[in-house]
């Protein structure tokens, strides 16, 4: 997958973790870990950054 298409799904993403209510709670199969949809919110945004600057280089 290239990284244009990459940052639009990532961008997808986000938009829709945002619209599930913020301080919701998401639990993943792999040891019940339980995770605020913020923080997943922060992560997506955060990869979105970093892959946009490894495509600049």
């Amino acid at each position: 997958m290239n990284p244009v298409e990459l940052d639009k799904r990532l961008s997808v993403l986000a938009v829709h973790l945002k619209r599930q209510g913020g301080q919701a709670w998401v639990t993943t199969g792999k040891s019940w870990q339980h995770y605020k949809i913020v923080d997943l919110v922060e992560a997506v945004e955060e990869a979105q950054k970093r892959i946009m600057k490894e495509v600049k280089k």
